[in-house]
């Protein structure tokens, strides 16, 4: 599914780049694994990503600050980062998220914890698992496009951080709910949950009840006190998602989905007898993205798909991250 964002440039100057011996030699994962991971419900497939960052990460490192959670759609990473591990995670996406299913499901799990046991044996559900409670809080959301101009303008180049945020906000809600998910009704929940910043100290008159981040000083303070960038197929703006940790030099856990060869022709990889060849494929993409760093790791989430026709056979279950330690300097 598209996440709406702009098409990337063939050059980005403002990324710094880090060298890395070519030609590469991509050790991925064995795809053949995939087929011995269990089917997944598609909206669960995002816990996996957080087991994933749990057993990766250091938990008072996660703690220490914010987690993006880039083309987080409804928000439901971040919903579970904040009401299941008391981390702070703030979605960036333009669409507004929606929590209320989740809230529903882990309620219902409270309610009915004898069918909740059987859903996990037999559909292999997470949220029974995780015997949440409410009060539910409301993550933190930045109504933004993640692209090159919001890398640009958050590293001082171009049009001043208010001006950017100010056209990028009105940007947002210009095209809210014309791709992507459904977009919920605007209403007041503070009845049924609690925004994330009345439990933090970071608490801020500027951040609405719905937990939307309307002060540009804030949303530029959230970006940059980041910890950890992640992103559970967040289509086009993955490339720009790891640019931006990259340039911030903090790690990042993405799970990349489609790769759009059409408009993204500018993408080259270096093969292993040194000649270069365009991005193609799903592997070819993911070797795309190992290149940006000689760092960058490669693993699977445990899931596999059950779709049939066109994407038969594929498991964009990979995840491409770095870890705090590998930006040492040595």
């Amino acid at each position: 599914m598209s996440r709406s964002q702009s098409k990337r440039q063939k050059t980005n100057p403002t990324i710094p780049t880090v060298p890395t011996s070519l030609p590469i030699t991509l050790s991925l994962p064995n795809t053949i694994q995939s087929s011995q991971f269990p089917i997944v419900p598609r909206r669960e497939r995002v816990n996996c990503l957080r087991q994933f960052v749990l057993s990766n990460y250091q938990i008072n490192y996660l703690k220490s600050g914010p987690i993006l959670d880039i083309a987080g759609g409804k928000g439901d990473l971040s919903w579970l980062f904040l009401n299941k591990d008391a981390i702070l995670s703030c979605v960036v996406d333009p669409r507004r998220t929606d929590h209320c299913k989740l809230e529903r499901q882990a309620q219902w799990c409270l309610d009915n914890p004898e069918e909740a046991a059987i859903q996990v044996l037999t559909t292999h559900q997470l949220m029974p698992t995780l015997h949440l409670r409410p009060p539910f809080q409301t993550p933190k959301h930045l109504q933004l496009f993640v692209d090159d101009a919001l890398v640009d303008a958050l590293l001082g180049i171009g049009n001043n951080w208010e001006q950017f945020f100010h056209a990028a906000s009105i940007r947002a809600k210009a095209e809210e709910g014309i791709k992507g998910h459904h977009q919920p009704k605007l209403k007041d929940t503070s009845s049924t949950t609690t925004s994330s910043t009345e439990s933090s100290s970071t608490t801020s008159s500027t951040t609405t009840t719905n937990g939307c981040i309307t002060n540009a000083l804030e949303a530029k303070n959230t970006l940059l006190n980041t910890k950890l960038i992640c992103g559970f197929h967040p289509d086009e703006a993955t490339d720009t998602s790891i640019d931006l940790a990259l340039a911030l030099k903090i790690p990042f856990a993405i799970c990349p989905c489609c790769w759009f060869p059409k408009i993204n022709r500018h993408r080259r990889i270096t093969t292993n007898s040194g000649t270069e060849s365009s991005v193609r494929t799903f592997l070819d993409y993911i070797t795309f993205l190992k290149q940006k760093h000689s760092k960058i790791r490669v693993d699977q989430l445990p899931f596999r798909s059950e779709a049939k026709g066109n994407g038969a056979g594929l498991t964009r279950n990979f995840v491409v991250y770095m870890l705090p330690e590998d930006f040492i300097e040595t």
